[in-house]
């Protein structure tokens, strides 16, 4: 997979590591073609906690997300190289102890202006989600996250149109 970046990367260092993302796109595996893209996004990490083994997002935010998911006859997707646990180092020694998972917790999510479609190659059918919006508040071990979400979904088989909004406490 290739990922490009349209533009400079924005990196800032206080208290917290903070990036933000140009226009981006990433290709399906193996070709040229865009797999996924967006218009902007940002995420940022306190900087303290990592000292303590743990990480805490502050927040994630995509702007104009559009990626096409697609499943082949034979079960494989478009997905499935990204998803796959990385594997170990071919001089990884086996007697180290595993690392700590520590505690992870993130302060906000927002996805906006996302247009994500599956496409499955087998059943012929295509479900779209348009102006899809996700919203998640503080996640963290043991506690609520609310969450909103909304989308205009269409799909052709069966033949469906409608509008989608969900409110979670």
């Amino acid at each position: 997979r290739a990922l490009k970046f349209d533009g400079d990367l924005s990196l800032s260092l206080f208290l917290r590591i903070s990036v933000k993302l140009p226009a981006t796109t990433l290709s399906e595996p193996g070709r040229e073609a865009v797999f996924a893209r967006f218009s902007s996004a940002q995420a940022s990490v306190a900087l303290l906690p990592l000292l303590r083994g743990q990480l805490a997002v502050d927040g994630v935010r995509i702007d104009g997300l559009q990626a096409t998911i697609v499943k082949q006859k034979d079960g494989r997707t478009s997905v499935d190289d990204l998803l796959q646990p990385p594997k170990p180092a071919a001089d990884a020694r086996k007697s180290e102890a595993p690392a700590s998972a520590g505690t992870t917790t993130i302060g906000a999510v927002r996805l906006e202006n996302a247009d994500i479609t599956w496409r499955d190659l087998a059943a012929g059918r295509t479900v779209r989600l348009n102006a899809f919006a996700l919203r998640a508040g503080r996640y963290a071990p043991g506690v609520r996250t609310p969450v909103e979400a909304s989308a205009t979904i269409t799909a052709n088989e069966p033949a469906f149109t409608g509008k989608a909004n969900l409110k979670a406490d």
